[in-house]
């Protein structure tokens, strides 16, 4: 796309997504998906083509990208705004968030849409970059994307410092990518655009042009250049239709191939691991013999060299050579001596297990049909979780309003990791242990009281506390993190209220 590509999607696309919710964000080799439920994602390609903003489908259940720390600064905001505020194509993306203090917080995402120098960053409200997909090097020409400075545009002339809905009256320098290279040559005039049609684009656009250009590729623009063309809906002008990166990623690696690149890895590893164990049988057993002749000696510092001392063995006492570094003594070189053999013991052992771990799944593979699709293995410390398990949770309908709580701990991990919405609000006993209560809050009414001590005394009921009245913390979903170092179900939060509730019937 170019710059009246650009700014002419983002007036088309953004009634359909302004005031919708960021529900996942996957990043991938030059392009980023935002997705927004069930109901529609936009992809950006700010380095790879097609570049530019688009309408795609809702995410699919494949693993192409992967998520970013961008979907957490911007978890919990809503989109507002799309616009191109500077004369490139530079798109920016701006979300509010109302925090349970009614606070309102505001982020901007811009996508420069540049090819191989495209990036993207995210800002707080003062512009200052929070989170850049490539960050600059401190010894480059033009530092724009460091943590913590300001954003701002490229230098790129008088349209970069103006909004580019002032630049469309003027020459335009990008036109259309059929007469863009005659434009360059001096062939064709630039375009000049009326007042009449900015005030048209700066609404959305119902039709687009289509026509083909001479190598039979499909060309969509805005504007009608010159010659015939076929007017079509600028949503469907808009809309993605298969990503060129998730056709990739259907077209899998053969499973043979999987297999054999497994082999030659465990291969690889194996020798490695022999060179290590014959790197430790090269430490003799004689240096414990060594040391403790040097024992033996009066503690001194060597000039360094040969040195022979008393070896005192069952027959009678020998004489032995030891060489001994300058500068060390006697007693602190008999040390390392034992420190290196006892290290060269413990190197044998582990790499002896090792060897043997790997030769046994190596013979394992080995053993396995090439045509046979080798099973994923699980990465260590990391249990997957039995399918068709439902967690205990338990529900609740309060005057409208749904509450969730879990009777064990997994069951609270999955209630507040896996089920609570950002905006949703979290319940539990203060400093004791319990369940967690999950109040859903819809966004168009606010809460009452009255459902709000109905949670907070959920909270107690399904707690261990014994007494008629305690203190329940609650804040939204969005504040809570696990416990970095804890079992599941144990949380940490900082931004919280608390209740003062009593039992029912007490």
């Amino acid at each position: 796309m170019d710059a009246l590509q650009l700014w002419t999607a983002a007036s088309c696309i953004a009634p359909l997504v302004e005031g919708a919710a960021l529900r996942e964000a996957k990043l991938g080799a030059g392009w980023l998906r935002l997705c927004f439920g069930t109901r529609t994602s936009l992809v950006i390609a700010q380095q790879r083509a097609p570049l530019g903003l688009w309408l795609a489908d809702p995410c699919p259940q494949s693993r192409v990208g992967h998520p970013v720390a961008l979907g957490q600064l911007l978890r919990g905001f809503l989109l507002q705004r799309i616009d191109v505020p500077w004369g490139d194509r530079i798109l920016r993306l701006s979300w509010e968030r109302v925090t349970i203090t009614k606070e309102r917080q505001h982020r901007h995402l811009i996508a420069e849409c540049f090819g191989g120098r495209g990036n993207l960053a995210v800002t707080d409200a003062d512009d200052s970059i929070l989170w850049a997909w490539r960050w600059d090097r401190l010894d480059s020409r033009e530092m724009r994307f460091l943590p913590g400075h300001r954003y701002a545009s490229p230098a790129r002339g008088r349209a970069a410092t103006r909004p580019f809905a002032d630049t469309l009256s003027e020459p335009l320098q990008l036109l259309g990518p059929r007469a863009r290279s005659e434009a360059e040559d001096g062939c064709l005039e630039p375009a000049r655009l009326d007042q009449a049609l900015v005030d048209r684009w700066a609404k959305p656009s119902g039709d687009w042009y289509q026509w083909r250009s001479q190598d039979g590729s499909r060309i969509r623009y805005p504007l009608r250049l010159r010659g015939s063309a076929t007017t079509i809906p600028a949503l469907q002008a808009l809309r993605l239709e298969a990503p060129p990166w998730e056709q990739d990623a259907e077209n899998r690696p053969d499973p043979n191939a999987l297999q054999r690149q497994r082999l030659d890895r465990l291969k690889q590893r194996m020798a490695r691991v022999r060179e290590d164990l014959i790197r430790w049988q090269r430490v003799p057993d004689t240096v414990q013999r060594d040391a403790e002749a040097l024992f033996q000696m009066p503690d001194a510092v060597h000039p360094g060299g040969a040195l022979e001392v008393p070896d005192y063995r069952s027959y009678g006492i020998g004489r032995r050579t030891v060489s001994v570094p300058a500068g060390y003594r006697l007693h602190d070189y008999a040390r390392h001596l034992i420190k290196q053999r006892q290290r060269a013991q413990r190197g044998r052992e582990a790499c002896s297990e090792r060897l043997r771990q790997l030769e046994e799944e190596h013979a394992r593979l080995l053993q396995a049909s090439l045509t046979d699709v080798p099973a994923t293995p699980e990465k260590p410390g990391r249990r997957r979780q039995p399918q068709g398990l439902a967690p205990a949770i338990e529900s609740r309908e309060i005057d409208g309003f749904q509450i969730l709580w879990g009777r064990n701990a997994k069951a609270n991990d999955h209630l507040t990791f896996r089920l609570a919405q950002p905006w949703d609000l979290w319940f539990h006993v203060q400093d004791q242990p319990g369940s967690h209560v999950l109040l859903r809050r819809p966004r168009d009414r606010p809460v009452p009281e009255k459902v709000l001590d109905a949670a907070a005394q959920l909270a107690l009921q399904f707690s261990s506390v014994q007494t008629k009245s305690a203190d329940v913390d609650w804040t939204e979903a969005r504040h809570i993190k696990r416990h970095p170092n804890g079992a599941p179900g144990r949380v940490l939060y900082r931004h919280f209220h608390t209740r003062r509730v009593r039992r029912v019937g007490s």
